[in-house]
């Protein structure tokens, strides 16, 4: 992770360069810790600072894809969006006039002032950042294509920012009976968050607000902001065929997120850097996917490493044997973790949204920015025990029975009308099929 004090920018823009040269395969893994660099982070601190996003490819066009060069003498200036006719809304008699749209798909992430003072360009190529499902528990924003980078602001979860991926490092192709229809051949993206806008204040117990707030012919302007002070923020201009992604930071502690091992900055490894201040306008990170990726700074920016793989290091001795559930009382119970080798440090383990959600601090905290996504079960947090032997203690808060029943019984009349009983009565009378045996091979 690379860090520096928490002091708040005045104001700033960021400027990453993205260099990918091979491709990352949907089924890539995630880094790990066996390669004693895990997530990273850049926090960097300057008055001012530039820090953009680029693809740098070259690439050699056959003969028929030149064009020859052709100039054309300017017309009369006219308008070309002048309208022919006048366009003025359709009579009443015609069709009755309705507004039920507005309940179809309603914009979300609006500045306040801008719903009913122009159009809202809903189908544009940026609609993915204001298109919404009404009812949606979640506000997850899908990605937005801006070519060659695909964006998305991750406003659900940390890191909270906006996350660039370039899409061409996950390209995979597929075709015949491939479950997409009769396609004889295509091709998809993967999304991976390859680089992230975010900043120190941005976390999940002060999630930043999302809005939209400016548009024309060719961009989109959207921004991040502090709940507490909407003056701290952080604004992005989009548009397509971009060759930068441009952040302009005030009074924000820039942070620069990648899910991927960072494995030299700027030519040193990355292990070198650890605790080891770098000076510079321009930083060379090379990631182990083979992307190398450029920050560029307006002015000079001190940049201080304090690796999440310290956590990895320290914890690495204590290794986990098994573990056992102990039931203190109807309110608590904890997992006994069956240890051996040198558990000084604690025990590194990964814990799930409930574990965190009533873990007790006494026995074991979370690790900063130590996090992994499971198949099925959402984000894990890593957590690092406090007590010998190493020990979660999980306490219940919310006061319901403990009892084999549950806890809103169907009533009578239910069981009545749905005819609960006798299908049941009927199922299990019922001559039920045998099913063949099988052994794997």
């Amino acid at each position: 992770m690379l860090t520096s004090s928490p002091r708040a920018h005045r104001s700033g823009e960021a400027h990453p360069l993205l260099n990918s040269h091979d491709a990352v395969p949907l089924t890539q893994q995630q880094p790990t810790a066996s390669t004693r660099v895990s997530r990273w982070s850049v926090l960097a601190i300057a008055s001012t600072l530039l820090v953009a996003a680029a693809v740098f490819g070259i690439f050699h066009p056959g003969a028929s894809t030149l064009r020859s060069v052709t100039t054309v003498a300017p017309d009369a200036k006219f308008d070309l969006f002048t309208p022919i006719f006048n366009a003025e809304a359709p009579p009443q008699n015609l069709f009755n006039h309705t507004d039920a749209h507005k309940t179809l798909l309603p914009p979300k992430f609006l500045a306040p002032g801008l719903v009913g003072s122009r159009p809202i360009p809903t189908n544009d190529w940026w609609g993915n950042l204001i298109g919404a499902t009404v009812g949606e528990k979640t506000d997850v924003i899908q990605p937005v294509w801006t070519n060659p980078y695909s964006v998305t602001p991750c406003i659900a979860m940390e890191p909270y920012g906006l996350t660039m991926n370039y899409p061409y490092t996950t390209r995979e192709f597929g075709g015949g009976l491939t479950g997409n229809g009769d396609a004889e051949m295509y091709y998809l993206h993967g999304q991976v968050p390859e680089f992230t806008f975010s900043a120190t204040e941005f976390s999940d117990s002060s999630h930043p607000s999302f809005e939209v707030f400016d548009w024309d012919d060719l961009s989109v302007q959207l921004r991040f902001m502090s709940r507490e002070d909407d003056a701290k923020k952080i604004e992005v201009t989009l548009a397509s065929g971009m060759a930068f992604v441009t952040a302009r930071y005030t009074e924000l502690t820039p942070r620069f997120q990648t899910a991927y091992n960072i494995s030299t900055i700027n030519g040193l490894d990355a292990t070198e850097t650890v605790s080891l201040p770098l000076t510079n306008s321009r930083f060379v990170l090379q990631f182990d996917n083979g992307a190398t990726w450029t920050l560029y700074f307006s002015s000079p920016v001190a940049l201080h490493f304090d690796g999440h793989s310290n956590v990895f290091d320290q914890t690495a001795g204590c290794v986990l044997d098994g573990g056992r559930v102990e039931a203190h009382n109807e309110d608590a119970y904890a997992y006994v973790w069956k240890t051996s080798g040198d558990c000084g440090n604690g025990l590194l383990h990964y814990a799930q949204v409930h574990h965190i959600d009533t873990l007790d601090r006494r026995y074991a905290v979370e690790a900063e920015g130590v996090a992994a996504h499971s198949t099925t079960r959402g984000l894990m947090q890593g957590v690092v025990t406090k007590t010998a032997p190493p020990e979660w203690r999980l306490v219940e808060t919310v006061d319901f029975p403990v009892d084999f029943y549950p806890p809103r019984k169907p009533d009578a009349s239910d069981v009545e009308s749905y005819k609960i009983k006798k299908t049941l009565i009927a199922d299990i009378e019922s001559e039920w099929p045998r099913r063949s045996t099988r052994r794997c091979v």
